[in-house]
């Protein structure tokens, strides 16, 4: 499988730690506060940056470029016997690839379960966005979940996934249809 360099030196950067997270700045005493801007937790260490930040800035450290518009707002818990996934994609023109990350979150807030990966051969950012719902839906359902909220930050993709919406988009192939169950 053939992944891009940069895909490569930020998983490289991940593995390692050498992300530079505020804990990381502060522990090479670069900085001397480590607490989170967006939320104010007193470490913003590199679990909190991908997965716990109500307003996770994972995506940026990839530099991979995006055309959507970040709005900061607050993560709101589902209804108690329900899980959300939260899922986003990114796109880059130059090389057609790009990333999906998701993650499930239970009614309390608590991280279920959360991946990323890399996708190849895209032909624009929706499909990237389509395909980390698509990832984060099987992962519910892999882990047993029924009543699941999807929420996604792209407007193109959100219309088309309500329900009695007829979609004939380029990615109506990978939205339509009940999520298959686990064998």
């Amino acid at each position: 499988m053939k992944i891009p360099p940069e895909i490569r030196i930020f998983w490289w950067r991940v593995i390692n730690n050498f992300m530079p997270t505020k804990a990381e700045l502060r522990r090479r005493h670069v900085i001397q506060e480590s607490h989170c801007e967006v939320c104010g937790v007193p470490v913003e260490d590199l679990y909190h940056v991908a997965v716990d930040c109500p307003v996770a800035r994972f995506w940026e450290a990839t530099n991979i470029s995006s055309p959507k518009t970040v709005v900061k707002a607050q993560w709101e818990a589902p209804q108690e016997g329900w899980i959300k996934l939260n899922s986003d994609g990114s796109f880059d023109t130059e090389s057609s690839s790009g990333a999906g990350g998701w993650e499930l979150r239970n009614c309390n807030g608590l991280v279920l379960a959360a991946a990323a990966r890399p996708y190849e051969s895209l032909p624009d950012a929706l499909t990237a966005e389509a395909l980390a719902a698509r990832d984060g839906l099987l992962l519910a359902r892999e882990q047993g979940h029924n009543k699941i909220i999807l929420e996604v930050d792209n407007l193109s993709l959100a219309k088309p996934l309500r329900p009695n919406v007829a979609d004939r988009s380029p990615i109506a192939g990978l939205s339509l249809g009940p999520v298959p169950k686990p064998m």
